[in-house]
């Protein structure tokens, strides 16, 4: 057993450092490639037989990524001016895919139970917003596709929690669905009151190990918090990412740089993980003894390829019209398809269910390649924000440093003036950087409530400051 982990530990540092090499040579998100190299580890005759629990999958490997989504794309003042596409397409095009698929998937597999093609629906629902420079597309239609992504995750769990518990308990599924609302609307509070929770928490600690554990602990806390309360865990952790994420910018702690840096490094390891078991579940696809003949296989692929398009087509044209374009080819899926395929029930059709949510997300990454417009960079109407967003920082920390002037010796003095005026890389003394960075934060936490910059320009320069001094705290 000790060797089979190895040897699959081994195969998914080897497809990450892969998937990220091409993915950057492409400028494509590094899951499609992830999926293809899983898909060719699975071919391997010497790698071991690997079966997941569904509800290991639930309760371990979706709620940090869907923690990690939430916290690293809130826009709360942005989400609210876009509200209602953003439910349009969180809440009703989820619905609407995974309700498609479903009865898709239903009629091509005869004998399908309802509830596994639910789990079929649930898992290719949800998108996540990947390299979205490459649509070419106005911030406010990048901002609802980040919003859409933010609740369809939450959504799709949900749904696959419903799917499973008709599985066990077919006369139980009109009462699942009539405690859907109730369901989400409880979890999402309970999230929020435990995100509150964890700002306030995370205010008065001051050890930088201990605020990595409590923010690698808070998606646990949540999902397992909801589930006794019976209610939605998924959407708990979804809002206290939200709130998190929205609320823990706005003030300084120590080892934020390493916090973030965790959290790349953990979903990014999940996914290659995610990507590798669901190429090995594939290996025996096609196989006398894997229930389905290859040909049905690409048909039922095909034909939930074409209802999750069909079906984000139409939801594109009822959002805007303009850029039908980008919000279509903006729903790229991401590892929570992955990690809810995996959690598809064993049954005859489990290998072509499982392709056909590989074939969703491979589809979706690689469907970008034709989008060659993209937004530089440092061009757009996003240069001119960020300009006036590090000069307002620049200045208030200008005159924080002239207020507290009388504290600091000529050289001291001198030498911070021109790390603001030209961007040096003296170091200060601790207190005074944390007196600069307080005075930049809150300047531009300012800025941002006033609507005079938006969340990608408050969150690039948070991340410039926390970068550029790790180490600095603000006190609550």
């Amino acid at each position: 057993m000790s060797s089979d982990l190895v040897i699959i530990a081994a195969l998914v540092a080897v497809s990450i450092v892969l998937a990220r090499f091409l993915s950057t040579r492409w400028r494509l998100p590094p899951l499609p490639f992830l999926v293809l190299l899983g898909m060719l580890v699975g071919i391997l005759p010497w790698v071991p037989v690997v079966s997941m629990d569904p509800y290991v999958v639930l309760t371990l490997l979706i709620p940090p990524l869907l923690y990690h989504h939430a916290t690293s794309r809130s826009a709360p003042r942005e989400s609210r001016a876009a509200w209602r596409p953003i439910m349009l397409l969180g809440v009703g095009l989820t619905l609407a895919t995974a309700g498609a698929v479903t009865l898709v998937a239903h009629l091509l597999l005869p004998g399908l139970p309802w509830g596994a093609a639910l789990t079929v629906g649930a898992a290719l629902a949800p998108t996540q917003a990947l390299v979205l420079d490459r649509l070419g597309a106005p911030e406010r239609v990048l901002t609802v596709l980040r919003g859409e992504s933010l609740i369809n995750e939450g959504v799709a769990v949900v749904l696959l929690a419903i799917g499973l518990e008709q599985l066990k308990r077919p006369e139980t599924v009109s009462v699942a669905a009539l405690q859907l609302a109730g369901a989400i609307a409880g979890g999402a509070l309970a999230g929020l009151a435990i995100g509150w929770a964890v700002v306030h928490l995370r205010r008065r600690l001051a050890d930088s190990g201990t605020l990595i554990v409590l923010s690698l602990a808070t998606p646990f806390v949540a999902e397992v918090s909801a589930s006794k309360l019976g209610l939605s865990g998924p959407l708990a952790v979804t809002a206290a990412g939200f709130y998190v994420g929205a609320r823990g910018r706005l003030f300084h702690t120590p080892a934020r740089a390493t916090e973030r840096i965790t959290w790349q490094v953990l979903t990014f390891l999940l996914g290659g993980t995610l990507a590798v078991l669901l190429g090995l579940q594939l290996r025996d696809l096609g196989a006398a003894h894997s229930g389905l003949p290859i040909a049905t296989v690409l048909l039922v692929t095909a034909a939930l390829l074409g209802a999750t398009f069909l079906v984000r087509l139409a939801f594109a044209l009822a959002v805007d019209r303009r850029n039908v374009r980008a919000v279509t080819l903006g729903g790229t899926r991401g590892a929570s398809t992955l990690a809810i395929a995996l959690a598809i029930p064993a049954l005859p059709a489990q290998d072509a269910l499982i392709f056909a949510a590989a074939s969703v997300v491979l589809v979706s990454g690689f469907a970008l390649l034709t989008c060659r417009s993209a937004v530089p960079e440092s061009g757009g109407l996003a240069a001119p924000e960020e300009a006036r967003a590090r000069q307002a920082a620049a200045a208030a920390a200008m005159r924080r440093l002239d207020q507290i002037s009388h504290r600091l010796d000529t050289g001291t003095l001198w030498a911070q003036r021109q790390l603001l005026a030209v961007e040096a890389h003296t170091r200060a003394p601790h207190d005074l950087r944390d007196e600069l960075a307080r005075a930049q934060r809150e300047t531009l936490g300012q800025m941002y409530t006033e609507g005079r910059i938006g969340a990608t320009t408050l969150h690039k320069l948070t991340e410039e400051i926390d970068l550029r001094d790790p180490h600095a705290t603000t006190p609550p």
